[in-house]
């Protein structure tokens, strides 16, 4: 007799655990969960330093983790040099103006864009990422 695959840990769930005792869904929600506070742990938004580029207005709501290169990326997800603490506020605004999110990117990252870019792009393998980011 075959013996019994082990399920996620979580709760309820009845899925396969493959990730540290976790399904993929559950290990992907628990790492965004802990890189977003490990983002927002500086404590203020970059709205209000040399990062922002747009127009100068006050922060407004609760800190964001804000991902410059898309969190679809799974790749450069959970990188920190991809991530930065914005308000609420900030974060719309940066999110609704692609030109000049990419302009701050390219200022913000400099020789690091390309790297991250072209990471992004990679079909490599991000669960040693995600494995990193959940054994913090």
């Amino acid at each position: 007799m075959p013996s019994k695959l082990p399920r996620c840990k979580t709760g309820r769930c009845e899925r396969i655990a493959r990730i540290l005792g976790y399904c993929k869904t559950h290990a992907v929600k628990l790492a965004d969960k802990r890189f977003s506070l490990r983002i927002r742990e500086e404590g203020r938004c970059y709205g209000q330093t040399k990062f922002w580029l747009g127009p100068t207005f006050p922060c407004a709501g609760p800190l964001h983790c804000a991902h410059l290169f898309s969190r679809r990326y799974r790749n450069v997800r959970w990188d920190d040099r991809n991530a930065v603490p914005l308000c609420a506020g900030h974060h719309k605004w940066f999110d609704t103006h692609p030109i000049e999110k990419d302009d701050m990117m390219l200022e913000h990252l400099e020789h690091e864009y390309t790297e991250l870019h072209d990471l992004a792009l990679e079909h490599g393998d991000w669960y040693e990422k995600l494995e990193e980011v959940l054994n913090d």
